[in-house]
């Protein structure tokens, strides 16, 4: 990663910007349930009170790598350990407390138990570490708001003190009107949701407490804000130059200089998304194979810079930061279902510019609407700013491979005229789907008839992921298509092969949801009777997944005008219309009572398998409907069942989409790469809507 934050770095110098630099010790407290806690000038709790994320966020905490924390430190065991069980109890009976339950098990629970720390020498537990990072820091200017901090936690004999005024202010909180949320935090914090054997709240379950106060009484910044960092940072780097801590002099790999390089461990930034990342990870004990034949990890392996190392940290914690948020970074499904990754898309001669909408649409979810929008917004941006079309953007995809290690699993550069011509090439793919529409959910509870729609490039990557099985009522997970290829169907980048590729996986994949919701839709008008009824839901995936195997067969080169023209479409279409003509006569002859299988999805079934058997199958199965339509019309017998109407409209269609079939049948037919795809659209989309133009027998149309 080193190169790619080092050509992020160059950027924001040649426009001026300076990210702060940050001692490597100081780190972002994590984003779980945080309590501050304000001391007074006496080292006493003055107060208690949850945190918002953005107010955590703000803060800075100070530690070794992930040990001795301050001012987070995580609350290792219950403050009313003796009313765990209890509240375990309380909680199986309420399932959704309110708030007066809350603060009845909070008041009954305070009054029965009360706290009892004696199995604790101090707290915490690296208290001595604590004391001792306040005197490296003493005397040292710039961090005087940091050093009153330690000040006034040192002031208690042994740190206790402050849990104990931490559990009595809790217990007031219930009485000053806590919300549910809050009070649910404050059980937690009392009481334990999870917790071992020995008694101790499983890690990752613990609930964190920000010591904090106010420097200056008559001025509302706290010592925990990340105001405090750039001091704090430079005290800390001046306390450093004040020890034997081993330096090495050698060549810098990324600028040729010599000077001070890293010496062992690289700097480590908490990113969004992917976590905690240090921007070179080579441990001399699990980073493999490379370690051992060149006998070097950590600083050794890679000589860089140690000031230039810090202005790398700096840089990507300066782009990754809230404001960027969906404009230079977002979140990406990781391919193998795995923790989420990182996405970076920037132009380094204007940072201000929002990318990440082509790839992700609006936000890190897409609504149905919104990538359309998104990318003109984009688009109009370049243009706005009358940016070169020679300005050159930049992807990365951060990857977590385990709890330690992060990668660049990704990177790519491309033009701005490249990147217009690949998002408008990539809002007509996604208008390359048939014609029809599906009763959807859209949303959380809206339901309505959709048409398939528009899906960013990420949604690929969650779209391919699903395989359906059971007749398309089931779903599981597989690997899904990586971002890398994501990434060259949308730029459009000698891509057909891998669009071909994808497409027969995609339509492996989604085969038995579309035969699933094309039964559904076709035995939608027999309401009670039907055999099948899918899920609105179900509709949603599939109008997405439609829209995907219509954008792979416009990279292969097959428009809608051209496959919607050709054989697989229309054989698909002429299977849904026979489906259509047995209901219909079910409907009519035998009251409604059809049988599970439809002679049009048998067809279908063949179809996907052998073309050439499947018209024979049909020609010999449909005789004696073709026949019922034609009595039904002798003796103009209006229907007013919709189920019928719609199967003479059927017959009547058939008969001249058979004519034109057969054209495309000959001794050497052979099925194409997409024929699969594009049969299962026909079969989905059904026939065309049929004219108002005849009579009212019309009424049952789609």
């Amino acid at each position: 990663m080193l190169n790619e934050f080092y050509s992020i770095y160059r950027g924001l110098e040649a426009v001026g910007e300076s990210p702060t630099i940050k001692h490597n010790d100081i780190q972002s407290p994590g984003t779980g349930t945080t309590f501050r806690v304000m001391l007074d000038e006496h080292g006493k709790v003055s107060s208690v009170k949850l945190m918002t994320k953005e107010q955590i966020q703000d803060s800075w905490s100070l530690g070794n790598g992930n040990k001795n924390q301050f001012p987070a430190v995580k609350v290792v065991y219950p403050l009313l350990a003796k009313g765990h069980m209890d509240y375990l109890a309380w909680k199986e009976k309420n399932s959704k407390p309110s708030e007066d339950e809350y603060r009845k098990l909070i008041k009954n629970l305070s009054q029965q138990y009360s706290v009892d720390l004696s199995h604790i020498k101090m707290w915490p537990s690296y208290r001595k570490q604590i004391l001792a990072r306040k005197d490296q820091l003493a005397g040292i200017d710039g961090c005087e708001a940091v050093n009153q901090l330690f000040e006034r936690y040192s002031q208690t004999e042994t740190g206790l003190e402050i849990l104990e005024q931490v559990a009595n202010r809790l217990i007031e909180l219930i009485i000053q009107g806590a919300d549910a949320f809050t009070l649910k935090h404050i059980c937690t914090l009392l009481f334990g949701d999870d917790v071992t054997p020995k008694g101790e709240v499983k890690d990752g379950k613990r609930i964190t407490l920000m010591l904090d106060c106010f420097p200056e009484s008559d001025i509302d910044i706290y010592a925990s804000s990340r105001d405090q960092v750039a001091g704090l940072s430079r005290a800390l780097f001046t306390a450093e130059s004040k020890t034997n801590r081993k330096t090495r002099n050698d060549e810098c790999a990324l600028t040729g200089d010599v000077g001070r390089v890293v010496y062992d461990i690289f700097p480590k930034e908490k990113l969004n998304i992917v976590g905690s990342t240090t921007l070179f990870a080579k441990n001399a004990t699990t980073s493999g194979p490379t370690v051992r034949r060149y006998n070097a990890s950590g600083g050794a392996a890679f000589s860089v810079s140690n000031k230039l190392s810090q202005k790398l940290a700096a840089s990507i914690s300066f782009i990754n930061s809230a404001k960027f948020k969906n404009k230079i970074w977002s979140k990406l499904p990781s391919n193998i279902g795995a923790s989420p990754s990182l996405l970076l898309v920037y132009c380094k001669e204007d940072w201000d510019l929002s990318l990440t909408p082509l790839i992700t649409g609006e936000s890190e979810i897409d609504d149905f609407d919104d990538y359309l929008d998104a990318t003109e917004s984009v688009i109009a941006t370049f243009k706005g700013k009358n940016l070169s079309l020679d300005v050159v953007i930049d992807f990365a995809e951060i990857i977590v491979l385990d709890k330690a290690n992060r990668k660049i699993n990704f990177r790519t550069t491309a033009k701005v005229r490249e990147l217009v011509r690949a998002a408008e090439q990539w809002k007509q793919a996604c208008q390359n789907s048939p014609s029809f529409k599906l009763y959807a959910q859209m949303h959380n509870t809206e339901k309505k008839m959709c048409s398939p729609w528009a899906i960013s490039p990420q949604q690929v990557m969650y779209l391919s992921r699903q395989k359906y099985i059971r007749d398309g009522t089931v779903s599981t997970s597989l690997p899904s298509i990586s971002f890398a290829d994501v990434m060259k169907l949308f730029l459009g980048k000698n891509n057909q092969t891998l669009a071909k590729r994808c497409l027969q996986h995609i339509a492996e994949q989604y085969q038995p949801l579309l035969n699933y919701c094309a039964l559904s839709r076709l035995q939608s008008v027999l309401q009670a009777k039907a055999h099948i009824k899918t899920h609105p839901k179900n509709n949603t995936q599939s109008l997405s997944a439609v829209t995907l195997m219509s954008v792979l067969l416009y990279k292969i080169g097959r428009t809608k005008e051209i496959y919607m023209n050709d054989f697989a479409f229309q054989l698909g279409q002429l299977c849904s219309a026979m489906d259509e003509l047995h209901i219909g006569y079910c409907k009519s002859e035998r009251k409604g009572d059809i049988p599970n299988t439809l002679i049009g999805n048998q067809v279908y079934g063949m179809a996907l398998q052998n073309p050439v058997k499947a018209m024979d199958f049909m020609a010999t199965r449909r005789r004696p409907y073709d026949s019922w339509v034609k009595r039904m019309m002798a003796k103009n017998i209006r229907s007013e069942d919709k189920a019928i109407t719609a199967a003479i409209f059927a017959q009547i269609w058939m008969s001249k989409q058979a004519k034109s079939l057969n054209e495309f049948f000959s001794s050497s037919m052979v099925k194409s790469d997409t024929y699969k795809s594009e049969l299962m659209l026909g079969y989905l989309a059904g026939r065309p809507f049929e004219q108002k133009n005849i009579s009212n027998n019309n009424q049952g149309e789609k």
